[in-house]
């Protein structure tokens, strides 16, 4: 991302989807603006956001993924490594997974499914529900909304 994608008065970044080539404008999260706000200092929208990372390939020992293991065990954080197909082994947290925290969050808090489509750029309900994931509680408040049976 550089800083012509970022919209800081208008609190908003757009991008152009991997998958779909389509260019999505969506709101920055208050805490997200705020930081980005101390990064800001270059009048040249050309610039990266994040220079370093910007050359960098989403696979490979040296690339975002790695850098952002990288970032989770500097913070403390188990990967939550498991043994994947055949030898590889494999983390639960990884770059990916805040799609689907990112979604599962927004729905536990009763985003609308539409909303979350447009925000995660899901273009069928089958793919967005993947990525949604219920916390009980919400399931239990839901199942609490049923009236009673009479039985005693």
């Amino acid at each position: 991302m550089a800083w012509a994608d970022a919209d800081l008065s208008a609190g908003t970044l757009t991008y152009t989807q991997a998958k779909t080539g389509e260019k999505v404008t969506v709101p920055l999260h208050g805490d997200l603006l705020a930081h980005l706000e101390t990064l800001a200092g270059t009048d040249k929208p050309e610039v990266f956001i994040l220079p370093h990372m910007a050359g960098l390939k989403p696979g490979g020992r040296h690339g975002l993924s790695e850098g952002f293991k990288r970032i989770v065990r500097k913070t403390g954080l188990d990967l939550q490594t498991v043994q994947g197909a055949g030898q590889w082994m494999i983390s639960r947290r990884t770059f990916h997974a805040l799609r689907h925290s990112f979604t599962s969050a927004l729905a536990n808090k009763n985003v609308s499914s539409e909303l979350r489509m447009i925000l995660t750029g899901h273009k069928t309900e089958g793919e967005h529900r993947k990525y949604t994931h219920h916390e009980m509680d919400n399931l239990r408040a839901a199942v609490k909304k049923l009236p009673s049976l009479g039985v005693k």
